[in-house]
């Protein structure tokens, strides 16, 4: 592609087109490595609104003080507490509490990093609530264990619920592997 650079910030530097029903924006598709690690549990990822990845909730969530947690543990996003009602997936028609995140740093901004800390976070405010979901894809025809799927390791949420963090930082490594298969620069 003429002029293109991987490191552009893709916030400014092309117009986005839709890569999927629910990743219409630029903001929804960076938020979906991290946020999309939710479809793993009982959360509502933003699915059946207008912002699928770009907010969560659910009814039980108390969205000011899951905003002010989040507030403390991440700095390239913007959090607003919210409260919304899904069209469709977990708690269709049911009012959600929760937050709505916006990226404010794109170039800093870390999806799994980020989607780390919220997983993190709804765990120690909400132990009781935090569940899995039976979450049917072709990659999991029977839904079971998706968080598994998701984060690539066995007993994902118990390890999560006993504060053990998976290897996320692998920038190094993984440079290493890719980079003869660059096409740019």
């Amino acid at each position: 592609m003429k002029n293109y650079s991987r490191h552009q910030t893709a916030v400014h530097d092309f117009t986005f087109i839709p890569i999927s029903p629910a990743i219409q924006n630029i903001n929804s598709a960076m938020m979906y490595p991290g946020t999309g690690l939710l479809e793993g549990l009982m959360v509502n990822e933003g699915r059946g609104t207008n912002k699928p990845f770009e907010q969560f909730g659910a009814p039980w969530i108390r969205e000011k003080e899951l905003c002010d947690s989040l507030l403390a543990g991440l700095k390239h996003i913007d959090i607003t507490p919210i409260q919304y009602t899904s069209g469709s997936g977990v708690y269709a028609n049911e009012l959600c509490k929760g937050v709505s995140l916006f990226i404010n740093k794109p170039d800093t901004f870390k999806a799994v990093s980020t989607g780390i800390v919220i997983l993190l976070t709804l765990i120690k405010l909400f132990p009781k609530e935090i569940n899995e979901r039976l979450y049917i894809t072709n990659a999991n025809p029977v839904g079971e264990r998706h968080l598994d799927k998701l984060l690539g390791y066995e007993n994902a949420l118990a390890r999560l619920k006993q504060e053990y963090l998976p290897e996320i930082d692998v920038t190094e490594s993984w440079q290493q592997i890719i980079q003869p298969y660059l096409l740019y620069s």
